[in-house]
């Protein structure tokens, strides 16, 4: 205290400065904060069907009933995690019940990255071993996740049926042709 009284000038710069130091301090933790929730916030994109393909690797035209032409898939957890979803982000089932969203949430988990590939497995509760088991679907993301297949294992691990999906702005690019009047 004995610095201020010599003046009062220094005592004012002195709050002053230390009001800075704390603005600054308080605007810091608060970019920080900002930063990790954006971090962990999920990220939904929109994957169109454009081919499938049978357990020979005979390449057809997508027949689908499940996801019609295609599918919205969020990540989360710092896309340690996807699933189903609508363009908000919110948990999607084929038959969207409640019931069915229950029994049928499936998260599909981050396994490893192989070649520039992400692959992402399903994850399902075994009730006779009462534990979580990795299930028979299977996501295979390209490097920059603008595609990915899908593939559906035999219980002897041979790949069933494959379809391959691509990234686009949503479902409106698919009637971006049709003239309008």
């Amino acid at each position: 205290m004995k610095l201020f009284m010599n003046s009062k000038y220094n005592k004012s710069k002195y709050i002053n400065n230390l009001k800075f130091i704390t603005m600054k301090k308080i605007f810091l933790i608060s970019v920080f904060l900002a930063a990790v929730v954006a971090y962990g916030y999920g990220q939904t994109y929109y994957y169109k069907a454009v081919a499938q393909f049978d357990k020979d690797g005979a390449k057809s035209k997508p027949n689908l009933i499940a996801n019609a032409k295609g599918m919205y898939i969020t990540f989360s957890d710092n896309k340690n995690v996807c699933y189903w979803s609508d363009e908000n982000g919110y948990r999607y089932s084929f038959y969207n019940t409640v019931l069915y969203q229950i029994t049928t949430a499936r998260n599909y988990y981050f396994q490893k990255t192989q070649n520039g590939t992400h692959v992402y497995g399903e994850k399902e509760y075994n009730l006779v071993t009462m534990r979580y088991e990795w299930g028979i679907c299977f996501y295979y993301f390209s490097s920059d996740f603008s595609k990915f297949q899908q593939a559906t294992m035999n219980a002897d691990g041979s790949t069933y049926s494959k379809i391959e999906y691509v990234r686009t702005n949503g479902p409106q690019d698919d009637y971006d042709d049709i003239p309008t009047f």
